[in-house]
């Protein structure tokens, strides 16, 4: 049994965080601790604040931020005990026995190197995670069938580890300032013949969605750059690792045969209600949405949704959570299985709300503005679909492009004139990026682009429902053509000709089209338009 600890916490401003903290590793250890604040040259009232419990905190402070490897070093240091947790301040722990469990993992394994609340036990050579061998405990996410399951890295929200294995191995390497810290400490515990373990322990991460949040994004403008340079050295330094794949033979070819044979998205949780099964995947942090979302009715029946504004379907519904806290708006989509014709592609592919799912979170990783995706779900009875759900952030003061377009309304002034030419020349801009990334939306009309208008800036556009909608590395005209004439034939009537020509110069414009080419595409656009009016016409006129 562990005897007694030493916490090391390195803190930069957050000061509720840290003290919420620490709040609850007081609540849930029963042995001697040792607390020890490394304090990164906070701006806040951090530094006054603990300088009042010298006695019970050392308090180590940095004029300047030196990074977290150094000041997580600096901590070990100054630490006294044999074994030593480094933890973020935005940890909390949730449960009583968790010390017992990470004493008994070290008295069962001796070659115990890391030991940690989340991690994954498959990293590629590209050093992405991989869905089904990500294993934590996290409150409402556990997904670990055992009290403790090996991995090749463990996640630095919480690391343990006695202070004889990390001097071994050297420490952190003080190169790595923000990120890649811990992966470099996982690969020089394999080098060293060590093993890494998660334990299951119940913890809550305060910070939500982590870098995705708007208070990360503040703290860290440039978060997608420092992590691609911190993976290069990683890729550099362990190239000799790489892949690395702690799994079991018999788990692998489990995981091999449901993901190539069974095509069952690996990504999901399965859970059971009723005697359906049900898959969800959420990366949402708030116990209140995990809670609901197993039964959408329950759901809006306890929250009392309401139906989202500008938007004349009842399967969608719009709601704001408020926890600990933490206000979020957010949309849910549900979908029902319609036809008997879909049962053989009900069971062999994935519903619409996981396809809108992953092409949501690929557009993001593409840098295409589409709300961004906090959970989604699929009933299945007997392998067949029953409903489906997608629940997505709300985009805050935006709405589709219809809608803004009739705010225009003719007759225009000049003032109006001139802001809805510069809505077309961004929204033309817009459309050429999208396209230029490689998303072919299918239904590319006014009502599945939303605009975020903004005082004295561009306006922004959001792209949604992408129900028939496919990701390539290259767009060929004629798939631009389909989504251009989509969109031509949605647009009002009040938007004319001379827009739209000014539209496609402004799309075209690094095309490398001649002006006779231009010519010839907007005339294809036009009658496509016009042929798909026409059959819309003439199936009304059939009914």
């Amino acid at each position: 049994m562990i005897s007694d600890l030493s916490f090391v916490i390195v803190v930069f401003n957050q000061l509720d965080q840290t003290k919420r903290c620490i709040e609850s590793i007081r609540e849930n250890i029963r042995v001697p601790f040792e607390l020890i604040l490394v304090d990164n040259g906070s701006t806040d009232d951090t530094e006054k604040y603990f300088r009042a419990y010298s006695e019970e905190i050392v308090y180590v402070r940095n004029r300047t931020n030196p990074g977290l490897a150094i000041a997580l070093n600096q901590g070990i240091r100054k630490s006294k005990s044999d074994y030593i947790c480094a933890v973020h301040n935005d940890v909390i722990i949730c449960d009583r026995t968790w010390l017992q469990k990470v004493s008994n993992l070290f008295e069962a394994e001796a070659s115990t190197g890391l030991i940690g609340f989340y991690g994954a036990k498959r990293l590629r050579k590209s050093l992405s995670w991989m869905g089904r061998t990500i294993v934590g405990g996290e409150r409402g996410r556990n997904n670990m069938k055992h009290e403790y399951e090996r991995v090749a890295i463990v996640d630095g929200l919480c690391l343990l580890f006695k202070k004889s294995f990390v001097q071994a191995v050297g420490g952190f390497d003080e190169q790595f300032f923000m990120h890649g810290y811990d992966l470099d400490l996982s690969f020089k515990a394999i080098r060293g013949g060590y093993k890494n373990f998660v334990v299951k322990v119940s913890y809550l991460h305060q910070s939500g969605k982590g870098r995705s949040s708007e208070q990360y994004r503040r703290i860290v403008p440039d978060d997608l750059r420092l992590r691609q340079d911190v993976n290069a050295k990683i890729r550099e330094k362990w190239s000799s690792l790489l892949p690395v794949d702690v799994r079991a033979i018999s788990e692998r070819l489990s995981d091999w045969i449901l993901k190539k044979w069974m095509r069952k998205e690996t990504g999901l949780i399965t859970l059971k209600r009723d005697g359906i099964k049900l898959n969800v995947k959420n990366d949402y942090k708030d116990d209140l949405l995990r809670l609901g979302i197993t039964d959408i009715s329950g759901l809006a029946k306890r929250y009392k949704l309401q139906v989202v504004d500008d938007v004349h379907d009842p399967a969608i519904v719009s709601t704001t959570l408020t926890h600990n806290n933490f206000r979020e708006t957010i949309i849910i989509k549900q979908w029902e299985r319609q036809g008997r014709l879909r049962i053989l592609k009900d069971i062999f592919r994935s519903c619409k709300a996981v396809k809108e799912w992953k092409i949501s979170n690929e557009l993001l990783r593409r840098g295409i503005q589409s709300p961004v995706p906090l959970a989604v779900g699929e009933r299945r009875k007997f392998r067949l679909l029953s409903d489906s759900f997608l629940i997505n952030r709300k985009i805050p003061n935006a709405v589709n492009i219809s809608h803004y377009i009739s705010s225009l309304t003719p007759p225009l002034s000049e003032m109006k004139r001139r802001e809805k030419w510069k809505f077309i020349r961004s929204l033309a801009g817009t459309i050429k990026d999208v396209h230029n990334k490689g998303l072919f939306h299918g239904d590319l009309n006014t009502s599945n682009i939303m605009v975020q208008m903004r005082e004295g800036k561009e306006p922004v556009f959001y792209f949604v429902d992408f129900g028939g909608s496919g990701l390539r590395k290259r767009l060929y005209l004629n798939q631009r053509i389909k989504d251009l004439a989509r969109l031509n034939e949605s647009m009002p009537s009040f938007i004319s000709r001379t827009d739209k020509v000014r539209f496609f110069l402004v799309y075209s414009e690094k095309l490398r089209l001649s002006r006779k080419e231009r010519k010839k595409i907007i005339v294809r656009i036009e009658a496509r338009t016009r042929a798909k009016s026409l059959g819309k016409r003439t199936k009304k006129v059939k009914e």
